[in-house]
């Protein structure tokens, strides 16, 4: 590396000029050996640039001659700045690319003529929220939500060194969230997914910025910085409940929902439930001892037994008690237990309950108000996106 200084007819040089590469840092301009450097060819990179050909096929195929008169005048109130800081405006061309292929990696509705503005919203800041090992949500709220019409793109970095904590230049885009949708933002499985051998402590680089989808506009993208928690970004996650005496006795055949609806083509896959009886006093009657006690997926009607009716009333000579059921497979109407999934067109996008047989004989009555029936289930989410 060598250090230049420049004279009065070139004050500054940016990029590669044959085999050197012009440069700056904090100590001043230097040079140094252009070196080739690996394309790692990702999908994210490959869908980038597949939208960006598309934008560039759709300029010449899709707009007529008076809408690409149109765009050429609106690049020309777009100023951006080169590497050294100069001023310049878009082409109408690049105007074009740039609105349709933010459009397009959100998922939303492309235009063909140039907005009227590039007004849009700004988050202002936000905070990073980490959940105890094991329950392994990552979360974002931001300080301000998006504006009607607008949707949250959340952006990462590789996770890096706590020593290096400049990652500005490589924050990709990581989710887009649904429009009007206004937080906080949930990224546990984005972020496992892009990044599978995070490691605990490492920094974390994230930032936040609002898109438009009326005209495709965005704000500056905001950025804080976290770190990989303990355990990494788990996808095995963790919900608690707690069911009141008074639940108990009026669950005869009800469902009550332990985890929401997870999103569009996503399925809540329950793992393992533990039960905790803090039991006081008090017998119950009417409940059936052969029966079992079932997780639904919402109103599918599709039960994934898990525990025996027997084990959840127990009698009034009973100590508190730990029971744990592991999940093998959902019964069929005859039932058989067929694999694991079967058909997952009724478990998309479903809330998962805790489904309570019915009683025998009349209501379920008994027990004692001091008594709970707690549990903790474990499951993961399983992304049916292609």
């Amino acid at each position: 590396m060598a250090k230049v200084t420049f004279g009065p007819l070139v004050s500054e040089a940016r990029n590669r000029q044959g085999s050197l590469v012009f440069s700056r840092n904090r100590y001043g301009n230097y040079t140094r050996d252009w070196i080739a450097t690996p394309n790692p060819n990702t999908s994210y990179q490959a869908a980038a640039r597949d939208s960006w050909r598309a934008a560039g096929q759709a300029w010449v195929s899709a707009l007529t001659d008076t809408q690409r008169d149109a765009w050429r005048s609106f690049g020309q109130l777009i100023g951006l700045r080169d590497a050294l800081g100069q001023h310049y405006n878009c082409t109408g061309n690049t105007a074009f690319q740039r609105l349709r292929c933010r459009l397009l990696a959100a998922g939303l509705t492309t235009f063909d003529d140039p907005p009227l503005d590039q007004e849009a919203g700004n988050p202002g800041s936000f905070t990073v929220a980490l959940d105890a090992p094991g329950e392994g949500d990552v979360t974002l709220t931001p300080a301000s939500p998006p504006q009607a019409g607008e949707c949250a793109q959340i952006w990462a970095a590789p996770p890096q060194s706590p020593a290096a904590a400049y990652f500005f230049r490589r924050l990709r885009l990581l989710q887009t969230f649904a429009v009007d949708d206004p937080g906080p933002y949930t990224i546990t499985d984005a972020l496992a997914d892009r990044f599978p051998d995070a490691l605990p402590g490492q920094l974390l680089g994230l930032g936040m910025r609002y898109l438009r989808a009326a005209n495709a506009a965005t704000c500056g993208i905001i950025t804080q910085t976290s770190f990989v928690p303990t355990g990494g970004f788990d996808m095995l996650k963790k919900a608690t409940f707690a069911l009141t005496n008074a639940d108990l006795i009026a669950s005869s055949g009800a469902n009550i929902e332990l985890i929401p609806a997870p999103g569009a083509n996503k399925i809540l896959l329950p793992l393992a439930l533990i039960l905790n009886w803090d039991f006081a006093a008090g017998a119950y009657a009417n409940f059936d001892p052969d029966s079992t006690i079932n997780f639904q997926w919402g109103g599918s009607g599709i039960a994934l037994p898990c525990i025996s009716t027997n084990d959840i009333y127990p009698d009034d000579s009973g100590p508190d008690s730990l029971t744990t059921a592991q999940m093998s497979g959902p019964d069929d109407a005859l039932g058989n237990t067929p694999n694991y999934l079967g058909d997952p067109n009724n478990r998309v996008n479903q809330p998962l309950n805790i489904n309570f047989p019915a009683s025998l004989g009349g209501p379920i009555t008994g027990g004692n108000a001091a008594n709970f029936l707690r549990g903790t289930v474990l499951y993961t989410i399983l992304d049916l996106t292609p």
